[in-house]
């Protein structure tokens, strides 16, 4: 008679743990429909859920490369950079302004557009005129609203002319 009471208890508590963890899922599914953008047929799904104390909408901006153009420059030569920016988080980047610096003086600067989830944009800019030394050069796309890494928006070369 002792055992069959203790399995009546250990099912009770094993069907109210069910019953907690679907509740759960329900209102993380619920929650998750009503703070997202409205889409035609949206529904929920287990990609719009939001994260742990993160917002639908987190771009990540990074600069994947640098190029110059000429690729080896001659003193007095101009000197023309191309800069690659991926958004590689979940939401799309809003337009900001992409800096590149030579010996730590600006040099350039360039609006870049909006940045879908995913997309990568290139800027040029051709405002620097080559000297004999070696240089630093820096790039810097400006973070954007919720992005929480922003290490990779800088991009530090050397160049000896």
């Amino acid at each position: 008679m002792a055992k069959r009471n203790i399995a009546k208890k250990t099912m009770g508590k094993s069907k109210l743990a069910i019953v907690l963890v679907v509740l759960a899922v329900g209102a993380i599914l619920f929650c998750s429909y009503y703070n997202t953008p409205a889409k035609e047929n949206a529904g929920p799904s287990l990609g719009n859920i939001l994260p742990i104390g993160g917002t639908v909408n987190e771009p990540q901006l990074q600069i994947n490369t640098v190029t110059m153009k000429p690729v080896i420059p001659k003193a007095g030569d101009a000197v023309t950079f191309r800069i690659s920016i991926k958004n590689a988080g979940i939401g799309s980047a809003p337009a900001t302004i992409v800096k590149l610096s030579v010996d730590g003086t600006k040099v350039a600067q360039a609006s870049l557009g909006i940045v879908l989830q995913g997309e990568t944009q290139a800027v040029t800019l051709d405002s620097w005129t080559a000297t004999v030394g070696n240089h630093t050069v820096v790039a810097e796309v400006v973070p954007v609203a919720n992005e929480r890494v922003i290490e990779d928006n800088t991009y530090t070369t050397h160049v000896i002319i």
